[in-house]
């Protein structure tokens, strides 16, 4: 706190009481707004994850497979055929969510919680 005025206080004084009371309230102030983004990004991390991943794949030549005769089991050489495409894209999306994770992530959101009553 700061203490009462005794007297009659020139500019001089005013401001050099303005900038040193006032930057105390702002600092704190500041602690208060950090806390509470801190304590957010805690709590999105209890959030399971999104895993995207894309690819392609390209090769000179087609892939040719030749088939097996069911009666005979002997190689068919009189029709092969091209079992994939000489170029192509691979996509994989997914969610990840670990249980222990999940555990941390709530344990640590709680004592973030806790630091955001402390600051205010």
């Amino acid at each position: 706190m700061c203490p009462p005025i005794a007297g009659p206080l020139s500019l001089d004084e005013a401001i050099a009481r303005a900038l040193k009371y006032n930057l105390d309230r702002r600092v704190k102030m500041m602690e208060e707004a950090l806390a509470l983004n801190q304590l957010d990004t805690a709590t999105w991390d209890m959030l399971p994850r999104f895993m995207a991943q894309a690819g392609y794949s390209r090769r000179n030549k087609d892939l040719i497979t030749n088939s097996v005769d069911s009666v005979t089991g002997q190689p068919s050489l009189s029709h092969p055929y091209i079992s994939s495409d000489s170029a192509h894209a691979t996509f994989d999306l997914g969610l990840t969510w670990n249980l222990l994770d999940f555990g941390l992530s709530y344990i640590a959101a709680k004592q973030q919680a806790d630091r955001v009553l402390i600051a205010c």
